[in-house]
């Protein structure tokens, strides 16, 4: 909900926008604003404007932030998993193979145990 002020402002801009050209530098000047300094604030602000990032790149820039923040910090186990097994486990991901069929086979044949949601939650922060 608006408050009054909000109203009333709205309903004012309405009308400034309403009005003619030569009638709004009228209403400028009664009040003591500079028209050019107006009109070059304005178009400051609509460059900033147009200088945010697109509808995609701020998609792209969210996901990246929700997959650190799922991320989990990476010890000992971590990193020994991305030295030695990353590749692999990424390219069996690659060929379909679920986490808890790459955990098997990690722990079969290299020997490394890791847990299917801890594969999960790295490959996803690793890619």
């Amino acid at each position: 909900m608006y408050t009054t002020q909000q109203q009333v402002e709205q309903q004012m801009l309405k009308f400034f926008v309403g009005q003619p050209l030569e009638t709004r530098r009228l209403i400028l000047s009664a009040v003591g604003a500079d028209y050019d300094g107006f009109i070059k604030m304005i178009l400051s602000f609509w460059e900033k404007e147009a200088d945010l990032p697109t509808d995609e790149l701020l998609e792209l820039r969210m996901k990246k932030v929700k997959i650190h923040l799922k991320a989990p910090r990476l010890g000992a186990h971590g990193r020994l998993f991305t030295l030695r097994h990353w590749p692999e486990a990424k390219r069996l991901h690659g060929q379909g193979y679920k986490y808890t069929e790459i955990c098997e086979y990690l722990k079969v044949f290299r020997k490394y145990v890791i847990s299917a949601a801890y594969l999960k939650r790295l490959m996803e922060a690793l890619s």
